[in-house]
């Protein structure tokens, strides 16, 4: 089951995984907002400390856009989407993708809105290089000094990858396609199916409440049944076979079909 953020107190923190301050990188979930009240930060990586964000998405004020901010060593850089990028009250799926440099706000970054690339608007174009992620990636808030901002809403399936990935596998996520289907540079998956778990990293996670609440459907990935023969037929007669269960290699089209496993 996915998790509910109530906007005020709730947060799921993983310890340090890997350093993602400067290098190219893709960040995906499926995403529910309940309301534009307030700014709201969905995932944030801290420096050491966690008192400073290093990288963070966030809605501000009562936008429909979304930024991504870095504090680098030299002038912040912030990349903005157009409005009505957001909506409440129903599942989108949320994807922002990094080349790993700072200075072009309007390419550095991409967003995607269910798959499918969403327009960037002006915003500032940073100086320097990101300041390092050394501290938790949280999901549900961003933590500054004693005045945290707080996200009120639901993230289910969060992957990340060290690499950009492909529109085709962009698309193919937008579908419903599990970041699993998706293997090559994967590093943190944090489905929020059963637990708070992150199945690539498997680093600790710290939960401040949270409810569970109907998980999004997901497509995982094809498994299939492979005949192994048995290496003596000595205990088996010949016409006796033992299976063995495999994950099949997914290709990476959007237009996959028929017979995938769809959960809940």
């Amino acid at each position: 089951m996915a998790r509910d953020f109530n906007g005020t107190s709730d947060r799921i923190a993983y310890a340090y995984d890997f350093d993602w301050s400067a290098v190219p990188q893709t960040w995906a979930a499926w995403t529910w907002w309940d309301n534009f009240d307030a700014s709201e930060q969905p995932m944030t990586d801290h420096q050491a400390g966690d008192t400073l964000a290093a990288k963070w998405v966030e809605r501000v004020g009562t936008e429909t856009s979304v930024r991504m901010t870095f504090n680098t060593t030299g002038s912040l850089q912030s990349t903005q989407t157009d409005t009505g990028y957001l909506s409440t009250g129903s599942w989108m799926h949320m994807t922002w993708s990094w080349n790993g440099s700072v200075g072009n706000n309007l390419t550095d970054t991409l967003f995607y809105k269910n798959g499918e690339l969403f327009a960037n608007v002006n915003n500032t174009s940073g100086t320097g290089t990101p300041n390092a992620c050394a501290g938790s990636n949280s999901l549900g808030a961003r933590l500054v000094g004693a005045s945290p901002q707080w996200f009120d809403g639901r993230i289910a399936e969060q992957g990340r990858w060290n690499r950009q990935l492909t529109t085709d596998e962009i698309a193919a996520l937008g579908k419903g396609y599990s970041p699993l289907c998706f293997p090559a540079g994967l590093k943190q998956y944090r489905p929020l199916l059963r637990d708070t778990g992150d199945r690539m990293a498997g680093v600790a996670s710290a939960v401040d409440g949270t409810t569970v609440i109907q998980h999004p459907n997901v497509i995982m990935p094809r498994k299939t049944l492979r005949r192994v023969e048995p290496p003596s037929m000595t205990f088996m007669r010949q016409r006796h076979f033992r299976f063995r269960t495999d994950t099949a290699v997914v290709d990476a089209s959007p237009t996959w079909g028929g017979d995938e496993d769809a959960v809940a």
